[in-house]
Formats: structure tokens, C-alpha cells, sequence
């Protein structure tokens, strides 16, 4: 017996639900230019400014890191410098 799960929704956590945008997106589709992505931008940008990491809205979103980096530098968010151990200079 075969059971149909639904895409897990997340939504924005947002009091007056203006910004409000459901996550994961059916699959594979494709997010072109227009208010449906600029609104999926706006929400990952106040999301990432509420200290979110790229790697949990990857996580929120089922996209990759290239389409989260993507849209957030789109929307015009100051990204933060990376964090973690980093390799020393030679």
C-alpha cells in the first residue's frame, strides 16, 4: 500500500502573515523572474536577517546553496562573512 505524503510547508514565522511564503515548492519547479520570486526573495532575505544561515534555509527550502545565495543577493541583502574554522594563509 503506497501512501501520498505532502510537500512539508514551513511557513513564515510572521504575526500579520504579509509576508508569508510556503516552502518546499512542488518539485523541481522553477522559480522565474517575476512577483512570486521576488516574493520568495523578500522572504528568504528577512528570514536570513533573523539569523538564519543559507544552510538552514537550504534546509527550508529543498533548494541548493546557489539558488538560496542567488535570491538572497538579488533581494539586496549584505551577506554575513563565512563562519567556521578557516584555513590559514601560506
Amino acid at each position: 500500500m503506497k501512501t501520498t505524503e505532502k510537500p512539508l510547508t514551513i511557513p513564515a514565522e510572521n504575526s500579520d502573515g504579509a509576508d508569508q511564503f510556503e516552502w518546499p515548492l512542488a518539485g523541481g519547479k522553477r522559480l522565474r523572474p517575476g512577483p512570486q520570486r521576488d516574493h520568495a526573495a523578500a522572504d528568504l532575505r528577512r528570514r536570513y536577517d533573523a539569523d538564519a544561515s543559507i544552510r538552514d534555509l537550504i534546509n527550508l527550502t529543498g533548494r541548493s546553496y546557489g539558488f538560496v545565495h542567488r535570491l538572497l543577493t538579488e533581494a539586496g541583502t549584505i551577506l554575513r562573512p563565512r563562519g567556521g574554522d578557516q584555513r590559514s594563509k601560506r
